[in-house]
């Protein structure tokens, strides 16, 4: 069938090929040409459409078997990126823990450090 309609093709194309509309015999060559023209775009269409379909048909069922395979990847997937940031966000609260707990003993040696001096110069009579 394919062969068929690939040669009504050709033939059209080689009748296309020289026409010439210039006259009323060539207007209605054109309009019979168009009118043929139309009658194997109808045919091919026909020819492939239950193609199409049974090939939409099987695209649809594979689509649907890979969702369906990869909806259970997607739960280990998204298990793993939320007890990762889980864990990163743990990490960054110690990291700020840390560093508010050294920051505080700087502030707190600072503060000794003045007060050392300031009792080393009451104590030498400098105010």
């Amino acid at each position: 069938m394919t062969q068929e309609l690939e040669q009504a093709a050709i033939e059209l194309k080689e009748k296309q090929s020289s026409l010439v509309v210039q006259d009323d015999d060539g207007y209605k060559f054109a309009a019979s040409l168009l009118t043929e023209a139309k009658k194997r775009e109808k045919d091919i269409k026909t020819f492939f459409k239950p193609l199409k379909q049974k090939a939409s048909e099987a695209h649809k069922a594979i689509v649907a078997e890979e969702k369906k395979f990869l909806s259970q990847i997607n739960i280990v997937v998204d298990d793993c990126n939320q007890k990762m940031i889980t864990y990163q966000d743990e990490q960054e609260r110690i990291k700020r823990e840390e560093a508010a707990k050294k920051a505080e003993e700087i502030r707190k040696q600072q503060e000794e450090i003045k007060m050392r001096e300031a009792l080393e110069a009451e104590s030498s009579g400098d105010k």
